[in-house]
């Protein structure tokens, strides 16, 4: 696990957050924007819980409604969006 929590990190989520051995990745209540990394939803779906709420200014990319082994994807405060 790794725990970025209230850390007040702001920009965009690095691609690179999306380690292999990663098991949980928490982000919640940040000031990130963007939308999340491919890598990191892509990672999720065999393994990885994400924890992202409470960053008001990310967002989902459309990729997020082809998977279907992810487990679990914590979010409240953000706002649906289509990748850049």
């Amino acid at each position: 696990m790794l725990s970025l929590a209230e850390n007040k990190l702001s920009g965009r989520i690095h691609p690179q957050l999306a380690l292999p051995t990663l098991n949980s990745l928490d982000l919640r209540k940040n000031e990130l924007t963007g939308p999340i990394p491919t890598q990191l939803i892509e990672l999720a779906e065999g393994h990885l819980s994400l924890w992202l709420r409470s960053n008001p200014n990310l967002f989902l990319p459309t990729q997020i409604g082809e998977l279907l082994n992810l487990t679990r994807l914590h979010m409240r405060i953000i706002y649906l969006g289509a990748s850049e």
